[in-house]
């Protein structure tokens, strides 16, 4: 039995290395993945030993995707298919924690969540917050220049004046304070939000990132018939359209700071 595990594994291995040797001749377009092919021998030989072991787990499971080299990570039933999986992840350089396991409908599903979540955002108030705090110490200085000038002036109609001044600033400090609590408040229920949320919206900003590579295509000026190829492309589309519809609804998003924007930058709510 040890006899013939060893004589398994060598023909293993030797299907392997051929497989590494073809890809690297023959640059088979799932290839792409792994760079070109190096012209110094030692580089040469490490490239098609990645290449073999992308080749071998796409040859024993039947991944048969012209480019995608390895598609998404085997489900739990089958162990042996999960190991070999990984193998040829490794081989391809995918990064632990990445997306690039998982598959197209799962991305998706994250996606579309972060719209789900923009819908109950409370409205961004941390400009108009801190607008109304640099009004409130402005006005606390001109208060107290007014009532150190009324000091200065000892009676008369300046000091009148200078009174009714600081009075007058007293009275704007007041309101200007009591908005500036209010939206204290309202900024306190946007960070609860955002720190609830923040999750959610950075799955989803990265499964877009991971979905556009995979999805980019060129939109033919007329509808195409509907050919299995073409149904397999629709969600590319309807990711396109997806975007414009987004880009030109009234609730725009900036995907870098994760949340809602108006026109000219004015942060503001969605729903």
């Amino acid at each position: 039995m040890d006899q013939y595990a060893r004589e398994l594994a060598e023909a293993m291995e030797g299907r392997q290395a051929r497989l590494g040797e073809h890809a690297a001749e023959h640059r088979p377009g799932w290839a792409v993945a792994l760079g070109g092919v190096p012209e110094h021998p030692l580089d040469r030989a490490d490239w098609e030993h990645r290449a073999g072991r992308v080749a071998a787990y796409r040859e024993m499971w039947e991944w048969a995707h012209p480019r995608d080299p390895i598609g998404p990570r085997p489900g739990q039933h089958s162990p042996e298919t999960r190991a070999s999986w990984q193998a040829a992840a490794e081989a391809l350089g995918y990064v632990p924690g990445s997306l690039r396991e998982y598959s197209d409908g799962k991305l998706w599903a994250w996606r579309s969540a972060f719209a789900t979540e923009m819908a109950w955002a409370p409205q961004y108030k941390g400009d108009d917050l801190s607008t109304v705090r640099a009004e409130i110490r402005r006005t606390q200085i001109e208060a107290d220049r007014a009532r150190r000038d009324a000091e200065a002036a000892a009676g008369g109609e300046a000091w009148q004046r200078l009174a009714d001044r600081a009075a007058v600033l007293a009275r704007w400090e007041e309101m200007a304070s009591d908005l500036a609590e209010r939206l204290a408040d309202a900024h306190t229920a946007y960070d609860a939000w955002e720190r609830a949320t923040a999750p959610t919206r950075e799955r989803a900003v990265a499964a877009d990132a991971e979905l556009r590579p995979r999805l980019l295509v060129v939109l033919p000026d007329e509808p195409p018939e509907l050919t299995p190829a073409v149904t397999r492309a629709l969600p590319r589309i309807l990711l396109k359209s997806a975007d414009r519809q987004r880009d030109s609804s009234d609730c725009q998003v900036d995907w870098a700071a994760h949340r809602p924007i108006g026109v000219g930058g004015a942060v503001r709510g969605c729903g």
